[in-house]
């Protein structure tokens, strides 16, 4: 039998076991009813080929980020524009991947016994290029609003005997489409320049629908891009929990440009994301003249540690400024005036070569003016030297982006007619546009935060 003694220790021990272990349940209890921080949210609008890699995407970004898909298929950009106020709702979101595209290129004929009435040869597209264009400027106003950083999705390409779409007009709407992105600074996910090298293995034959590896390579992309938007808005996440903010003021950067820089400025800001401050001037540079008449707009009360700069496209090609001096001798006077103010701020500053013009005849001269103007190679150099004439002069650094696009032009042009690039190009752009800044920033000495 168990002496006094005994049982007396016996029970000691389990109420000490018992106790120790309500107490590790209440802590653990008490941790599980700790109040998580919100994750970042994040819609994505598109159609199924959108509904084709959602779970891909929610996946990749689970305890990172809340993704929500519209409610059933976007469509084409007309129902866009009847639905995008319910699909955004009333709630407050952080990233936007949308696209509009393949509904809008669509044929169809109600007659047609294809799937969905789709026929290229007797049918009536969808939605023709300019009301397309009309739609998604319309559109992107509307995210704008929002407050959320915004990236488009390129339109996945359509196949060799696709019953209701003809190969080549995706092509057409998604250069419509950089453009518009390029000129409100949205990024580009270009998702038809991933899928279209490898199309024959990952899409279904003569179908604009992917096949399972398809959606996987399509998901693991577009979760990047959303990752790097939250990075840009300082809400990368580590394990569901949102980065702290810097505390100390980061060097300050002025990116001035036209719908090249808007194209690329998404790109930047993300690299530079905890690095550096990053601004682009309100709306489109445009041409010398035009900074002549805003740089103090632009350049605002506020300091300046870097300012990347660039004008040229629209002095060579006169886009409604036709009647004006935009001759080289001219840009360059302007240049050099431009280039003074700019000095007086005190801060480093980076001069943008100007990238390539197209090789065919600009589309929105000949669109818009009924103008058939192709910039010569010979007129392009004209002005290239002019302004290194100014950059040398002033000793000022040189961010030699023509020479990084030239020798890829076709890979990276949106079209021949056209001075856009697509996102594949608007990424090359942006890092290398990213490495200058940072290179300045580190001669100064201010790679680092600082404070002021």
């Amino acid at each position: 039998m168990m002496n006094r003694r005994t049982l007396l220790g016996a029970v000691c021990f389990l109420a000490a076991a018992v106790m120790g272990f309500t107490t590790v349940s209440a802590a653990e209890k008490a941790a599980d009813t700790q109040p998580s921080k919100p994750l970042p949210r994040v819609l994505l609008i598109g159609d199924s080929i959108s509904g084709g890699y959602q779970l891909g995407v929610k996946k990749l970004l689970e305890g990172k980020a809340e993704v929500v898909k519209n409610e059933g298929n976007a469509q084409h950009t007309g129902t866009g524009l009847e639905k995008l106020d319910g699909w955004l709702g009333d709630g407050k979101w952080d990233v936007i991947h949308f696209n509009w595209g393949l509904w809008d290129v669509a044929y169809r004929n109600l007659e047609s016994k294809n799937f969905g009435h789709l026929d290229k040869v007797g049918g009536k597209i969808t939605t023709p290029l300019p009301e397309y264009e009309k739609n998604l400027r319309s559109l992107v106003a509307r995210l704008k609003k929002t407050g959320a950083t915004l990236v488009w999705a390129s339109t996945t390409p359509v196949p060799d005997g696709e019953p209701g779409r003809i190969k080549g007009d995706e092509v057409k709407y998604n250069a419509v489409a950089a453009k518009i992105m390029a000129e409100n600074g949205v990024a580009i996910d270009d998702l038809y320049a991933t899928a279209l090298p490898q199309l024959p293995k990952i899409q279904n034959p003569q179908n604009v629908h992917f096949a399972a590896g398809g959606n996987t390579l399509l998901a693991k992309q577009v979760a990047d891009s959303i990752l790097a938007a939250l990075a840009g808005r300082g809400k990368a996440t580590t394990a569901g929990k949102v980065d702290a903010p810097q505390s100390k003021p980061l060097p300050r950067v002025l990116l001035i440009g036209d719908s090249i820089c808007g194209g690329y400025q998404r790109v930047v800001k993300d690299l530079l994301a905890g690095k550096a401050d990053v601004v682009k001037n309100e709306g489109n540079a445009e041409y010398t003249g035009t900074g002549l008449k805003k740089l103090d707009e632009w350049l605002g009360d506020g300091k300046w540690d870097v300012i990347h700069f660039n004008w040229g496209l629209w002095d060579m090609y006169g886009w409604q400024y036709d009647k004006e001096d935009r001759t080289p001798p001219m840009y360059e006077k302007r240049l050099e005036t431009l280039v003074a103010r700019l000095e007086k701020t005190g801060a480093k500053l980076i001069w943008a070569t100007t990238t390539p013009a197209c090789p065919e005849p600009e589309g929105t001269m000949l669109k818009r003016w009924k103008t058939e103007l192709t910039i010569t190679p010979d007129v392009e150099r004209q002005y290239l030297d002019a302004a290194l004439r100014v950059m040398k002069k002033h000793n000022i650094q040189i961010d030699d982006l023509h020479a990084l696009m030239l020798p890829e032009l076709k890979k990276y042009s949106s079209a021949p007619d056209n001075v856009h690039f697509t996102g594949a190009g608007y990424s090359k752009l942006g890092k290398q546009v990213a490495d200058a800044i940072l290179q300045q920033l580190d001669a100064m000495g201010k790679d680092k935060p600082k404070a002021r």
